[in-house]
């Protein structure tokens, strides 16, 4: 994981990109979707089956770009509105790596996203000891933003940055000015013993 975040290129065929942005502007609009009007200011659908057989299909692929067996936990089309935003944070065990994917966005701007490099063990423990995969105050995302090392990524549209959402802070310094679409595969090693949610 040292090399990590990578970003792919064409991450799909051109057919498939294609595919995927006709099922997101033509059937999401169907589906139930949940709102966060608050933290980032999207809507979002956890596990779509469109989404959930592409995640399946990509597994051999996340496995040997992570270096070990993984397995799907789940898959996240997250669509950001304007005034999107993505604080800092770690996620979840069950995001130990990520497929990052950018479907569409109607903006010209690239918006970036920052992820740090990998964080040893014992500085993801105390981290979690002291409650703080989220931090809310000003001074102490601020101190971490200073007291690590970033990598800034600018996705295009079929584009997609792989990396450890449990291992690396992530955030974007910036809010969205239009809207944007992203999928995001999670995948855990292959024997993680808990929920896949």
């Amino acid at each position: 994981m040292d090399n990590y975040p990578i970003v792919v290129e064409n991450f799909f065929s051109e057919a498939t990109h294609d595919g995927i942005k006709k099922f997101v502007n033509e059937i999401v609009p169907l589906l139930p979707t949940e709102v966060d009007e608050k933290d980032f200011i999207r809507e979002y659908i956890h596990n779509v089956p469109f989404f959930v057989d592409i995640h399946h299909q990509l597994t051999d692929f996340a496995s040997e770009c992570f270096g070990e067996q993984v397995k799907p936990s789940y898959c996240f089309l997250s669509m950001y509105k304007e005034g999107g935003m993505c604080p800092l944070h770690i996620d979840r065990p069950q995001c130990r790596y990520t497929i990052d994917y950018l479907i569409q966005t109607t903006q010209s701007e690239q918006w970036p996203i920052k992820i740090s490099d990998i964080l040893s063990q014992e500085q993801l423990d105390s981290i979690l000891e002291k409650k703080l995969s989220h931090p809310e105050t000003d001074e102490i995302i601020n101190m971490i933003i200073n007291h690590n090392t970033w990598s800034t990524i600018n996705l295009t549209e079929n584009q997609a940055v792989l990396y450890s959402g449990t291992h690396s802070w992530h955030y974007r310094p910036e809010t969205l000015v239009k809207t944007s679409d992203l999928v995001f595969f999670h995948f855990v090693p292959k024997d993680f013993d808990g929920p896949l949610h």
